[in-house]
């Protein structure tokens, strides 16, 4: 969860206590949230709102308003609005806590509330989203609002077929930090020269275990830095106008000579490095660098979840 927050509320109805996401490493994101209702509150309408994101683009899923004093105390009022209903048993399966009788008086405690795929309705495909809820009164005074969206999050990243038969690999690492940042790393040294280097790349969209193929590619890459002739392959176009605009520090000199360190560590996840031709969802990529003779230089992939 790239953020929760609570960005209005009224003071005259409550006090906000805690409103926040705590993020740890090696462990699910853990969501706060308590409040104080100062004042007893008999008509409370609540108002939702789930949109589809795509960078700054919101597409609208869902939503509704109701009020729930009514919605809790007259049963057939729940057939009527689907929406209300899935709002309502969402709150009941994840924090029951919450759902009191009116009117509405005292502490709501969301405390500790682990955000991991259970916490996912079963009808949303993979994807980003922007959610938000609002609580106000009959005469529409806010009560409470908080907004929440999703982002790019790596959910592997691994280097494999280790050890390689002509290259050392020294480093290989993604960092999650507290605040979510997360920071990927690989330092490989060169142990025969290359004259020439093959990398075999591929993209694909992931859906649990089933993959389709968005984007692959083969070149050799010498022979293109030498002759700089023009790419009619769009695939390997692309590939290239990627790695020099977010990864310069590999494209290098032919021949790759014995004892060269290709250093790429510190690279950050963040929006900047999705295509612009990607759209939200789960992706799986995978890089294969090799010599004429197919002995491996690196061979690496990354699972990425785009929300």
């Amino acid at each position: 969860m790239k953020s929760f927050d609570c960005t209005a509320h009224s003071k005259k109805y409550l006090t906000v206590i805690r409103c926040d996401v705590e993020t740890s490493r090696n462990r699910p994101q853990m969501l706060h949230m308590v409040a104080k209702i100062i004042q007893p509150i008999s008509k409370i309408f609540i108002s939702t709102g789930v949109y589809f994101k795509h960078r700054q683009r919101l597409t609208f899923v869902y939503g509704t308003t109701f009020e729930y004093c009514e919605f809790i105390s007259r049963n057939e009022s729940r057939p009527s609005n689907p929406v209300a209903a899935l709002v309502y048993n969402y709150a009941k399966h994840n924090f029951p806590q919450v759902l009191v009788p009116c009117p509405v008086f005292g502490i709501f405690n969301i405390s500790n509330l682990s955000l991991d795929e259970n916490m996912i309705p079963p009808f949303v495909t993979p994807g980003g989203y922007y959610a938000s809820q609002r609580f106000h009164d009959k005469r529409n005074e806010t009560i409470l609002k908080y907004e929440t969206e999703f982002y790019i999050n790596v959910k592997r990243f691994q280097c494999k077929g280790t050890p390689y038969e002509i290259s050392k690999l020294h480093y290989c690492q993604l960092e999650t930090f507290r605040n979510g940042t997360q920071v990927i790393g690989v330092l490989l040294e060169i142990m025969n020269n290359l004259h020439k280097v093959y990398a075999t790349g591929g993209l694909y969209i992931q859906y649990f275990r089933a993959r389709t193929q968005l984007l692959a590619t083969t070149l050799e890459y010498c022979q293109h830095n030498k002759y700089k002739k023009p790419i009619e392959n769009a695939a390997t176009k692309f590939a290239l106008d990627y790695a020099q605009q977010h990864i310069p520090q590999i494209l290098v000199d032919c021949p790759v000579k014995t004892g060269y360190m290709f250093n790429i560590t510190g690279v950050r996840i963040d929006d900047t490095l999705i295509p612009a031709f990607v759209l939200p969802g789960s992706y799986y990529v995978e890089l294969r660098v090799y010599n004429k003779r197919n002995q491996t230089v690196y061979h690496g992939f990354a699972e990425v979840d785009i929300k």
